[in-house]
């Protein structure tokens, strides 16, 4: 698994790769212990929110294999956690020995301005017109009666 900090995942598209690996970083990575698979109890999960429960047999990260975005937050066991980018892609937290709990979550501030953006838009794109058919039918209709 490879992690970057969100500061690197923000210019992913302009990274290029030397054309020889540092011979120390490739020492530092033959060292550490391999990636496993570690069964994960998937507590909820939406769209802004996925709260998971590991058991972890060393400090490490997890790799969850959801798209990564500028805006993911997460809480490892109540603490703020910084989201890292995972193999490009994915989000990742560290994480400690023995139980986690992680709660990722995707604060959207401005949820119910838009929301009432759009449903006035919504209104307005289909009122208006009847309006209008409303008015220019009042217009049209003969006056009943006379002059006064």
């Amino acid at each position: 698994m490879v992690v970057h900090p969100p500061e690197q995942m923000a210019r992913v598209s302009v990274i290029s790769s030397p054309a020889v690996p540092d011979s120390t970083e490739l020492t530092s990575i033959s060292h550490l212990a391999p990636a496993q698979e570690i069964p994960a109890q998937v507590l909820s999960y939406s769209p802004n929110e996925l709260n998971i429960k590991v058991s972890c047999p060393a400090d490490g990260w997890l790799l969850v294999t959801d798209r990564w975005a500028a805006g993911w937050r997460a809480k490892v066991n109540g603490m703020p956690a910084d989201v890292f980018g995972g193999n490009l892609i994915f989000r990742a937290v560290r994480v400690r020995s023995g139980e986690n709990t992680i709660h990722f979550y995707y604060p959207q501030h401005l949820y119910f301005v838009m929301i009432l953006v759009s449903w006035t838009t919504l209104v307005a794109v289909f009122a208006i017109p009847r309006l209008n058919a409303i008015k220019v039918g009042q217009e049209k209709q003969p006056l009943i009666g006379g002059l006064l």
